[in-house]
């Protein structure tokens, strides 16, 4: 509320008589009023909340969280060695005290290591991203260009089944990467699911509606699957090798022969003759491999094959001797 003051502009004169009595004074002047333009006082003004700039903006949702992650892991695989390269455009550095030689980084807009730097630091933190890149000799700088020594890594093939998933609280959470293993089966030339598995979480802070990594690690997986793999009861798939490995097993010329019981037990015969007897045993490894054991050796392996026509086969490890099932 406004208040108004009032400004009297009286023009008094006060006369005094010899006999010490007033003289008549004069009317005084017309007043004038003045609106008076203050801030209000504490007490008229009403205090409106503040709002709360975190309560106002919506939270990012699982699937942008698990996708932050994802431009995370392709920015750590390149700044690891992914980094596509001129290898036409070379200069010599050392890598560990030794020459070795650098590309030219053909990445828009990266030609220094600052824009490397700024570039990593879009979905990981700027000073993690900084103490990386102090660690590694893989990068220089040479007539404004940005060189690479690159890495060479494979992806991990035992990545099979990745599970993503995200929690927040308030302006922090964590990004949980599940990862399910497998084996390669050489007997069936295919992947299993090995039943190991390994939980990776990494924390990160929200900032502009997007997930900002405390530090990062490339997985090694460019294309994990995201569903459970056809896998196979091991157990019961090496039972069924065993099964299938039991009958006579004749080399190209016939001349000589594996004769191999149910149980495992086999004797060796050359020219019509027994040579050696033992067993062998699946090594569990792949599960295609065996051991095979005898009085004068052991510790060869071989290698059943199932092919895709159903026949299978024995390959010795030295990749020159095949036997084939009941062909002599």
């Amino acid at each position: 509320m406004k208040k108004l003051s009032v400004l009297l502009i009286t023009g008094l004169t006060i006369a005094l008589t010899a006999c010490g009595t007033a003289s008549e004074q004069p009317a005084p002047e017309t007043s004038e009023v003045v609106e008076d333009t203050t801030e209000n006082t504490v007490e008229d003004t009403v205090q409106e909340p503040e709002a709360d700039p975190v309560a106002e903006t919506e939270a990012p949702s699982e699937e942008s969280l698990i996708n932050d992650f994802r431009e995370a892991q392709d920015l750590w695989f390149r700044f690891e060695g992914g980094f596509d390269s001129d290898y036409d455009d070379t200069v010599m550095g050392e890598i560990s005290g030794y020459a070795a030689e650098f590309y030219r980084v053909t990445e828009p807009g990266i030609s220094s290591l600052q824009d490397l730097e700024d570039y990593l630091s879009a979905r990981v933190d700027r000073e993690y991203v900084a103490e990386a890149m102090s660690k590694t000799e893989m990068y220089m700088e040479s007539d404004g260009s940005l060189y690479a020594c690159p890495a060479g890594r494979g992806d991990d093939l035992s990545i099979g089944w990745v599970e993503f998933a995200a929690e927040t609280n308030g302006t922090t959470g964590n990004v949980i990467v599940t990862i399910h293993r497998m084996d390669y089966y050489l007997a069936l030339q295919d992947f299993y699911e090995s039943g190991e598995v390994n939980v990776y979480e990494y924390p990160f802070t929200i900032v502009d509606g997007h997930a900002m990594f405390d530090s990062m690690n490339y997985l090694c997986g460019s294309y994990p699957a995201e569903a459970p793999i056809d896998g196979y009861d091991v157990a019961a798939l090496e039972t069924a090798l065993m099964e299938a490995v039991e009958g006579t097993w004749f080399d190209e010329d016939g001349s000589s022969y594996y004769e191999i019981l149910a149980d495992g037990t086999f004797t060796y015969y050359a020219d019509g003759e027994a040579l050696y007897s033992g067993y062998i045993v699946a090594s569990g490894d792949d599960g295609g491999s065996y051991m095979m054991n005898g009085d004068d050796f052991n510790g060869t392996v071989f290698v059943m094959d199932l092919d895709q026509a159903g026949i299978p086969i024995i390959l010795f490890d030295d990749g020159g001797t095949v036997f084939t099932k009941g062909e002599g």
